[in-house]
Formats: structure tokens, C-alpha cells, sequence
């Protein structure tokens, strides 16, 4: 049933640990907290986690250069959006005035 040699749980939790620490201390600790029956080490999760990536990124799809169809010239007409914006260093677009929660930053 599975088509891959790893349990997908231990996947999971070799790209948890891998996006937190290092390879070898996610090898360390995933030896720690689960009965493994095979030596984990630091170059079999490096080479989990590319797998996972390349798969995600291949469910990705092409990226998408612009999202805003038309001629240019035809760009000026749309409607501009009437609150304050703020881009962030992700990329995001958000309003000003209108958080989801509590960001990062204060949190600490």
C-alpha cells in the first residue's frame, strides 16, 4: 500500500525537526523519541526532506509571473483599493488597520 520505504509519520516529523535544527540534531532527537528500528543520521533526513520539496514544488506548478490580466495601458483604470497597505519582507499583503492576531514580533 505505502509506495515509499518510510512511514509517512516519520516523514512528517524528519521535516518538522529538519526546518527547526539541523539535520543532525533532528537525527539525534528523532532517535530520542521514537522507536526507529534503523540508524537515522543526518544525511538520510537531508535527502527525505529534498524528496519532499521537490515533490511539493512539482504540486506547485508553474509560477505565475503576474496576476493581472490585460494590456497596461488598461491597468490605470482599475479600481485602487481604498485602505492603507503594507507589504512585507514575505511578500504579503495585509491592511494596516485589520490584523488577523497577535504578529511574531509581539509575541517577545
Amino acid at each position: 500500500m505505502l509506495t515509499e520505504r518510510t512511514a509517512p509519520e516519520l516523514l512528517y516529523w524528519e521535516s518538522k525537526f529538519a526546518a527547526l535544527m539541523s539535520y543532525g540534531q533532528s537525527a539525534w532527537l528523532l532517535a530520542e523519541l521514537f522507536p526507529v528500528d534503523e540508524q537515522l543520521n543526518a544525511a538520510t533526513i537531508r535527502n527525505h526532506t529534498q524528496q519532499l520539496a521537490e515533490r511539493l514544488e512539482a504540486e506547485l506548478g508553474d509560477e505565475q509571473f503576474m496576476f493581472v490580466e490585460g494590456c497596461p495601458r488598461d491597468w490605470a483604470a482599475l479600481p485602487r483599493p481604498n485602505m492603507p497597505l503594507t507589504v512585507g519582507i514575505d511578500g504579503g499583503v495585509c491592511s494596516c488597520d485589520q490584523h488577523a492576531g497577535p504578529t511574531a514580533a509581539s509575541l517577545f
